[in-house]
């Protein structure tokens, strides 16, 4: 990160059956942090990969990235792979903020 912001690289379902408006929360999650920079997710260029699901079903596919990952499904935080300290667990609290629950188990990254 040596730009002192957050890069994010977002990937998003297809839409298909949409019950929450992804790029909405992207957005909201960019206004509470401004230091946070939302880049696509083939940029292959961020610090974190945010992956949104419009809906439980959770398709959105999972490109491959070896750093930290949080997982958004509908109104839910479904998984989350973010070591301690990392700038990354600022954006996982903004998730919990934007009312998002927290389905499932840390998993260290």
């Amino acid at each position: 990160m040596a730009t002192g912001k957050l890069k994010a690289g977002v990937k998003y379902c297809g839409h298909c059956n949409p019950q929450e408006d992804g790029p909405a929360l992207v957005r909201k999650l960019q206004s509470r942090l401004p230091e946070l920079k939302v880049v696509p997710w083939n940029d292959q260029t961020y610090d974190v990969l945010l992956v949104v699901s419009a809906c439980p079903s959770d398709c959105a596919t999972r490109p491959p990235f070896n750093g930290p990952r949080i997982e958004i499904a509908a109104d839910e935080v479904r998984e989350w792979h973010v070591p301690t300290g990392h700038p990354a667990e600022n954006l996982l609290e903004a998730c919990l903020d934007e009312g998002l629950e927290v389905f499932g188990t840390r998993k260290g990254g």
